[in-house]
């Protein structure tokens, strides 16, 4: 059984490095940019883990990026998988 994992990052550079990553240990994944779009993808899917960006856009790819929308998909993942929550790895490119 492959795991699966969703992706939460609006850099798609980033992505590519993540996905042959990801492929290199057979993992599948679903992309996706903003804190609205991983919020459908939370309330219509299970996922064995989540690699989520912090500072991402809340609806539009091209809005303005913060890490309260990260912080967020954190509390959606809280709230919609009370009972299966998937472990969540935080990364971020922010310093300081």
């Amino acid at each position: 059984m492959r795991r699966r994992a969703l992706v939460v990052e609006d850099d798609a550079e980033v992505v590519e490095q993540i996905e042959d990553t990801l492929c290199s240990i057979r993992h599948d994944f679903n992309w996706v940019v903003t804190q609205q779009d991983a919020r459908k993808a939370l309330e219509t899917e299970d996922f064995d883990y989540v690699l989520l960006d912090l500072e991402i856009p809340a609806k539009s790819p091209k809005g303005k990026p913060s890490k309260e929308f990260g912080a967020n998909v954190l509390a959606d993942i809280r709230r919609i998988k009370r009972d299966r929550r998937p472990p969540v790895i935080v990364m971020s490119g922010h310093v300081g």
